[in-house]
């Protein structure tokens, strides 16, 4: 995009022609910026400069700070209305910094999908996306869209999950794709739904059935596997599994629990 290649030409001046002292911070390893993005190749000098030139330090320690701004609020809020809406508001600001008065001026952005479309990002500021659910799961997208998210934001917030049945099929199916890439990615994820997730879709073709809650307070997250989502499923280690899936609807967990996958005929 414009702003990559702005953003490299920016540093090199400062670096090789000003001698100018960088200090930034990132969301991803210098390897990972612009990645899949349009024309990357003329971004990948800018990359090398970077290694060449500054000290990449590497901040992955066990403790996750977001986690201090965000209290002890909870993940999920159910059901929707004025009070839901305030309170992944409040996480949007506490996460973000932004001034809650100026709430009309947060900043939208595009984020590539591959290299020939982009999504539009309703709210996007420091790490943070906020989407409706209509956007994300009631239009045409797949695994690509939800996966370019998932690297690009560390917290996501997904407003207006609706209770769902047999005639919102689709939208289920592409809801958990996308709870799946976050997950993978280990996205924080906040919610306004309609109900609580086991009670989401429980009747129609792919209904949640057996789903679990384990890990810390609802604060911190709870596990959700949909075990029976496209009929049977099988337990087993994820390594040895064909094609897995696991899903998360808030990450924060604390140490390792079972991993679920699905046969060879199982339906996407």
């Amino acid at each position: 995009s414009a702003d990559a290649m702005i953003m490299s030409r920016l540093f090199t001046q400062l670096i090789m022609e000003r001698d100018v002292t960088i200090v930034t911070t990132s969301n991803r390893p210098p390897q990972d910026l612009y990645k899949d993005g349009l024309n990357r190749e003329h971004f990948l000098p800018f990359i090398d400069l970077i290694n060449a030139e500054l000290d990449v330090v590497g901040l992955n320690g066990p403790t996750d700070y977001r986690l201090d701004r965000i209290g002890d609020m909870a993940s999920w809020y159910a059901p929707m209305g004025d009070e839901a809406t305030a309170k992944v508001r409040e996480v949007f600001f506490r996460l973000t910094d932004f001034d809650p008065e100026d709430a009309a001026n947060v900043p939208s952005g595009e984020l590539a999908v591959g290299s020939k479309r982009s999504m539009h990002v309703p709210k996007s500021l420091k790490g943070v996306a906020v989407f409706s659910f209509k956007r994300l799961c009631s239009e045409a997208r797949g695994a690509p869209d939800y996966l370019a998210i998932a690297r690009a934001y560390h917290t996501v917030i997904i407003v207006g999950i609706p209770q769902m049945g047999p005639e919102q099929r689709n939208e289920a199916a592409r809801f958990v794709t996308l709870i799946d890439a976050l997950y993978e990615n280990r996205v924080k994820l906040f919610a306004t739904a309609a109900n609580e997730p086991e009670g989401l879709y429980q009747s129609g073709d792919g209904s949640f059935e057996r789903i679990y809650h384990r890990g810390m307070p609802r604060h911190r997250g709870s596990l959700i596997r949909y075990e029976d989502l496209a009929g049977h499923w099988q337990k087993g280690p994820v390594n040895n599994c064909p094609r897995h899936h696991i899903s998360n609807l808030h990450r924060q967990m604390s140490g390792g629990a079972q991993d679920v996958c699905r046969p060879h005929d199982s339906s996407p």
